[in-house]
């Protein structure tokens, strides 16, 4: 007979966070083509693609903290820029160097 197994993918965790000594960053690189339907997952009648991770079990990940995750812009950006200021009610902005910014509209 076949064995259950209880499976954890575990990035860090609550008393070490991953990154939060160092400074370092864990990356997840999903590889393959959208056009490549020979590897794509379907569950439900529902098609996943190829780009997924899957895990029999739990994923956990405990990164480093951050404050000041949501931001104001200062003011309006053009299109293509490549700088921009912040505003942070809680004071000046202290990122790590090589953090990275998402700006939605």
């Amino acid at each position: 007979g076949s064995k259950a197994r209880a499976r954890l993918l575990e990035i860090g965790n609550e008393l070490q966070p991953f990154g939060a000594s160092t400074g370092s960053k864990a990356r997840v690189r999903l590889r393959g083509s959208v056009s490549e339907t020979e590897t794509y997952v379907y569950i439900e009648e529902e098609t996943l693609h190829n780009k997924l991770i899957a895990v029999p079990g739990r994923l956990e990940t405990y990164g480093a903290p951050l404050t000041n995750t949501w931001l104001r812009l200062s003011s309006t950006l053009d299109v293509g820029a490549t700088t921009a200021c912040v505003m942070s009610d809680s004071g000046p902005v202290s990122w790590p160097a090589g953090s990275e910014v998402a700006i939605a509209p």
